[in-house]
């Protein structure tokens, strides 16, 4: 029995150990969902640029401008190409991601998703990585409901410390989410809901939906606060959308950072800025890394370490910036500084890490250390 296994691990290996003993750089092609100009998705690929060269990975990033039959057409005429990835990291858009899925399975080529998890209707077909499709490493997806909870939170506690709230002590907010089937958009709403409901001194006046177009959110800030003047706090699912409602509630003469406080997402250069001025109360991301923990992930698995079992579904914590805070992720946000970051440190091939680290201060402390 002990022989028949052995013999069954040396077969599994087999296609892993094939390709270190290759000594060439591993292939990984990265469907991006946005445009090469979409401001949270270009962090998001600087980053694993510099992750790739210090793994060996030939990285190629094709981009779907945020289009999702584009996206599956990319990702199947990649997986129909020679020579083939070995991995495909890429972005679940509903009714297309599981047909990606199912085309690297039948091509033999390892998949990593990031950044959106599976629709809950969808999840029956799919299952958890490694079951249905054995090809399927690992998802690796924010805490998006937590982080809408974490970021209403962090509104509420900033209009009490302001005294921004109406003549009975309730702090008003509306909201606006991205898409009514993005997951990250919904897990984002629901958390805030949550939050909502745990606390009869916030109040949400309205939750709206703009598709993430920054338009549509500056015209849905300008019609929410005319229906709701008392309004104090806008929660906003990006950055984006929460600086369009900024620059366009001066038409009510409210002013950002003033009477009014607004939150968004993705860390972005922009929303950072706009923290640091303080137009912008806060920002809640780190999804960006995600990205860069799937070729550690990749890395691994080419190299004969499997994904911990623990660790197939990995749902992040992510972190909200403020003023208070920004210091200590200042030097972390700077792209310039990427390239001096020693992402061999996060392999388990390379460590003595039984498990990745996956949080944000974690993924910090270990690639910022190397630098000091």
């Amino acid at each position: 029995m002990t022989t028949l296994r052995s013999l069954l691990l040396i077969f599994l290996f087999i296609p892993a150990l094939s390709l270190a003993a290759e000594n060439r750089p591993i292939r990984v092609t990265f469907i991006n969902p946005a445009s090469a100009d979409h401001p949270f998705w270009n962090m998001n690929t600087q980053f694993m640029r510099a992750a790739a060269r210090d793994l060996n990975i030939e990285l190629t990033v094709l981009y779907s401008d945020s289009d999702r039959f584009k996206n599956r057409e990319l990702a199947l005429n990649t997986l129909i190409q020679r020579p083939k990835p070995d991995y495909l990291i890429f972005n679940y858009f509903f009714s297309q991601g599981i047909k990606i899925l199912e085309a690297a399975e039948q091509a033999g080529v390892n998949t990593i998703l990031i950044n959106t998890d599976i629709p809950e209707r969808e999840f029956q077909q799919s299952g958890e990585p490694q079951t249905r499709f054995r090809h399927w490493l690992a998802r690796i997806i924010p805490d998006d409901f937590d982080a809408g909870r974490q970021q209403a939170d962090v509104l509420k506690q900033a209009a009490v410390a302001r005294n921004l709230t109406d003549d009975s002590g309730v702090a008003q907010m509306i909201a606006i989410s991205g898409m009514r089937d993005s997951t990250a958009a919904i897990a984002r709403s629901e958390g805030l809901k949550q939050r909502v409901r745990a606390d009869p001194t916030l109040r949400l006046r309205q939750l709206v939906y703009a598709n993430w177009s920054e338009d549509v959110a500056a015209s849905q800030a300008i019609a929410l606060l005319g229906r709701y003047p008392q309004t104090h706090l806008i929660w906003a699912a990006s950055d984006a959308m929460a600086l369009a409602a900024a620059n366009s509630i001066r038409v009510h003469q409210r002013q950002a950072g003033n009477d009014i406080l607004l939150a968004g997402f993705d860390w972005s250069e922009e929303g950072i800025e706009a923290v640091d001025k303080g137009i912008l109360y806060a920002t809640t991301g780190g999804q960006f890394i995600g990205g860069a923990l799937a070729l550690v992930m990749a890395y691994d698995h080419a190299h004969g370490r499997e994904i911990p079992a623990t660790q197939r579904s990995v749902y992040r914590k992510l972190d909200v910036i403020t003023q208070a805070n920004l210091n200590h992720y200042r030097d972390f946000l700077q792209p310039q500084n990427w390239n001096d970051l020693d992402f061999l440190r996060l392999t388990r091939t390379h460590s003595e890490h039984e498990h990745y680290t996956t949080d944000t201060q974690g993924v910090m402390r270990i690639l910022m250390s190397g630098t000091e």
